[in-house]
């Protein structure tokens, strides 16, 4: 399970970050939604970044979700720059979703048949017979190869309803 670098850092650099995040955020409140907007998420970085010291890169998304949920836990408690107070820190958990993709394919599928005959040579007249008569049906026999061999996605859809933790519970 992936977890936020922050996770080892210690409460007073915690807190120091949720204060400096605070002051770029001019001392308002965050959703959970609100880690898609550029304003939040380069305030997390900034204030990461002036508190560890580190010249890294934009923080991943494993620590924006780590520094906003921080944030969103601790709000009220994010008082002044020296008012260190114990956070109540966030735990990772696993979760899954579906995604739909509705796509076409062009398939080559083998499929393997018997057939009864008095002679290996007259096998193959025997199949353009059974063709030509309409008694032959490709589907019949025993898949034993398929392949993909182009495909066009239509669409997909990321299927939100579907989400639910799946992590062990503690």
């Amino acid at each position: 399970m992936e977890t936020s670098s922050f996770e080892s850092i210690g409460q007073k650099k915690l807190y120091t970050i949720l204060y400096f995040i605070k002051q770029q955020l001019g001392g308002e409140k965050i959703s959970h939604n609100s880690i898609d907007e550029t304003e939040v998420i380069d305030a997390f970085d900034n204030a990461a970044k002036l508190v560890t010291q580190t010249r890294r890169g934009q923080v991943e998304y494993i620590d924006i979700d780590f520094l906003s949920n921080l944030y969103i836990l601790n709000f009220n408690k994010i008082n002044g720059p020296k008012d260190f107070v114990e956070l109540t820190i966030p735990q990772v958990k696993e979760y899954t979703f579906d995604v739909e993709v509705d796509e076409s394919e062009r398939v080559l599928t083998t499929y393997r048949h018997s057939i009864s005959s008095y002679s290996r040579h007259s096998i193959s007249p025997m199949i353009d017979r059974y063709q030509q008569d309409g008694n032959f049906d490709y589907w019949d026999g025993k898949e034993i190869d398929r392949e993909v061999v182009d495909s066009d996605i239509n669409d997909t859809s990321i299927l939100y309803k579907t989400i639910q933790e799946v992590s062990p519970k503690k």
